[in-house]
């Protein structure tokens, strides 16, 4: 229909085609080379000059450089100028040239390079102005760097045949010679030894009239001292002349020292030569002391020695006179004691009991008496006894089993108590008789000690705590439960310095803050009456905070820092799931985990959540199997469809081994090292009971 036509260019060549036209219309054609269509087809297209500055050069085949065919670097192909053109600047090109001109583009020809030769160098500038630098000033050939500062006379000791620069340290002439001080050659001017150093110097005395001469010395070195004098040089002998030095065989006849005098005693007739040892004049007479002409001056006898002597006791009175005795040698004896005769027994013996009358002693002579005088000899009635037979000589007990001071014989049994009902004052030992109030607010008849409203209650002190030990800080709560009245008075000792003078307590709460034991003492007073009771609190150390950590590769949460001795509750998601389990929890699921320890001390503690999220969930049931279970030897774990870990614990809670199995798989244990029990293998969602025989 004709509304339905579509008037447009219909060719696909041209740059106004239109795809929906139904009547063909004009069209449009590139007509130059660089032109190009815009490329759209419903007829809106056109004609893209690319050609921008008409040079007859497509833009796409532009080539940008320098077209001024007079600058350094004109480009012959290139069709459009951008601007790059340079003009020329003539220098040295070669950057190892003292006059290098890093600003040239085109070589010098006129100025050519410049190139340093033996000690030259370039004086450092690249702008072209660079020049030779001389490094030889003293034009010596050799460059100033390499110059050695040094004597360069050969005639001087200094010289230095390295030195090319003479520097004025020549100043000791070379002299030559022997230089070495152990030859007789040496000369001590000389500095430079020439090889005429021949006879070694050997120091020593060459004066043969000397005892030092030394035959092999060259050099007198001062030592010759002695003059050789010759004679006898052997002490021994009569020649001996002690000047001598050179034995000249003059020595003939020894020595023989003694005494040489005859009127001595130490005369010797061999003695040649006196030594001295004349001392004793020789005296005459009598030398035997067993004779009446004994003279103790004499000591040569000369035979006047006569009548001998007979020597023993000459004093009448002793007891062993000897009237035959010419010489008294003190041999005498006598008694003992003035009141003994020779024999030793008494001279007077009244009672004729062995001791002398001289000597006796009155005194208690009974061994078993309190004044017994083991001393005394003689009896004089004086003795004494005690006064019971089980008392001793002290007045003391000789039998008190129970030490009160009462003997065993003059004991009384019965109650001794004065607090007891049944008090005997007369009994002094205690045989358990006693009997008592049965309560401490009655007294013996079972009445009350005190009740102030005479209702038949009594009034006592009752004091009760909720609790009674626990970690620190702990909280009790106290109420006074005596029934009480108006005119009471009440003192609450808490223990560690808190008083409330106050009877009303009802679940009081106080806290101690530090461990240790405190007793509560209550006193309840009303008038005369007092009546106590008390409680002990014990406050232990507070638990350490549990820390858990979760072993991902083998699905467990441990607690790191957990003792054994403790009680442990697990909780997850605030709800408690295992009470009175152990530290480690195998296979837990995902969720936040809280360790509680309770350490049956009314001590707990808490620790921080573990949230465990690893878990996958829809963890398929694993099919095991375990021989032989009963188990005494070993077990064998098999799965034929899974791969898995697993760990075996014991009744306590505690992981004996664990491992991992493949599928398909066998994993042999060893269950000998294992207690006989029953032991639980865990996997990722199953739980296996082996009995251990």
């Amino acid at each position: 229909c004709n509304d339905d036509e579509v008037l447009g260019c219909q060719d696909s060549t041209a740059c106004n085609y239109n795809i929906l036209a139904t009547d063909n219309d004009s069209c449009l054609f590139t007509i130059d080379t660089c032109d190009i269509c815009s490329g759209e087809t419903d007829g809106t297209g056109t004609i893209i000059n690319n050609d921008t500055d008409g040079d007859g050069v497509c833009d796409d085949d532009e080539v940008l450089g320098c077209t001024n065919s007079t600058s350094f670097n004109y480009d012959e192909n290139a069709t459009d100028d951008d601007g790059s053109c340079e003009y020329f600047v003539f220098g040295c090109l070669d950057e190892t040239a003292c006059n290098y001109n890093f600003n040239a583009n085109t070589d010098d020809e006129l100025g050519p390079c410049i190139f340093p030769i033996v000690c030259e160098s370039c004086s450092g500038e690249q702008d072209g102005t660079g020049v030779l630098v001389d490094n030889d000033n003293d034009g010596d050939g050799i460059c100033d760097s390499e110059e050695i500062i040094g004597c360069t006379d050969i005639l001087y000791l200094e010289y230095d045949q390295l030195a090319t620069d003479d520097d004025g340290s020549c100043a000791t002439l070379v002299v030559e010679g022997c230089t070495d001080s152990f030859y007789l050659e040496f000369n001590p001017n000389a500095n430079v030894d020439d090889g005429t150093c021949a006879a070694l110097v050997v120091e020593g005395c060459t004066d043969s009239n000397y005892l030092e001469y030394d035959s092999s010395a060259n050099t007198d070195d001062g030592s010759c001292a002695t003059l050789v004098v010759e004679g006898c040089t052997d002490s021994f002998y009569l020649e001996f002349n002690p000047n001598a030095n050179v034995d000249d065989g003059t020595c003939a006849a020894l020595v023989v020292e003694g005494c040489t005098d005859s009127n001595y005693l130490e005369y010797d007739s061999s003695a040649n030569t006196d030594d001295g040892s004349c001392a004793t004049l020789v005296v005459e007479g009598c030398t035997n002391s067993f004779y009446l002409e004994f003279d103790s001056n004499a000591n040569v006898d000369d035979g006047s020695c006569l009548t001998l002597l007979l020597e023993g006791c000459t004093d009448s009175t002793a007891c062993n006179y000897d009237s035959n005795a010419t010489d008294d040698n003190g041999s005498c004896t006598y008694p003992t004691e003035s009141y003994l005769d020779c024999n030793g027994s008494c001279v007077n013996d009244t009672d004729g009991d062995g001791i002398c009358d001289e000597v006796e002693i009155a005194g208690c002579t009974d061994s078993i008496a309190c004044d017994y005088d083991s001393t005394a000899t003689d009896d004089n009635g004086s003795c004494t006894y005690p006064t019971e037979s089980y008392l001793d000589c002290n007045g003391d007990c000789l039998n008190d089993t129970d030490g009160d001071g009462v003997c065993d014989e003059a004991e009384i049994n019965g109650c001794t108590d004065t607090s007891a009902c049944n008090y005997d004052l007369t009994s002094t030992d205690d045989d358990g008789s006693c009997t008592y109030p049965t309560e401490t607010y009655l007294d013996c008849n079972g009445d009350c000690l005190y009740d102030s409203d005479d209702d038949g209650v009594c009034d006592e002190a009752v004091l009760f705590v909720n609790e009674e030990f626990g970690c620190a800080p702990f909280s009790i709560e106290i109420t006074n439960l005596t029934p009480l009245n108006e005119w009471a008075e009440c003192s609450f000792n808490l223990g560690e310095g808190t008083i409330l003078e106050v009877c009303e307590l009802d679940a009081y709460v106080h806290t101690y803050d530090s461990p240790g034991v405190y007793t509560i003492t209550y006193s309840y007073t009303v008038d005369e009456f007092i009546s106590t009771d008390e409680v002990t609190i014990t406050v232990y150390e507070a638990e350490t905070t549990p820390t858990l950590e979760y072993l991902n590769e083998i699905n467990q949460i441990v607690c790191t820092n957990c003792v054994s001795d403790n009680n442990y509750n697990w909780i997850l998601d605030n709800i408690t799931i295992i009470e009175d389990a152990g530290f480690d929890l195998l296979n837990p699921e995902n969720g936040a985990y809280i360790l509680e320890l309770d350490n049956g001390s009314n001590c707990t503690a808490q620790s921080s959540p573990l949230l465990v999220t690893s878990l996958k969930e829809n963890i398929p049931e694993l099919e095991i199997s375990i021989y032989p279970n009963p188990a005494s030897e070993f077990i064998q774990i098999s799965s034929p469809f899974s791969s898995f870990n697993f760990q075996i614990i014991d009744s306590s809670g505690k992981v004996v081994t664990y491992g991992e199995l493949s599928s398909p798989g066998l994993y042999r244990i060893d269950f000998k090292k294992f207690s006989s029990g029953v032991y639980l293998l865990k996997s990722a969602n199953r739980t296996y009971k082996i009995i251990k025989t």
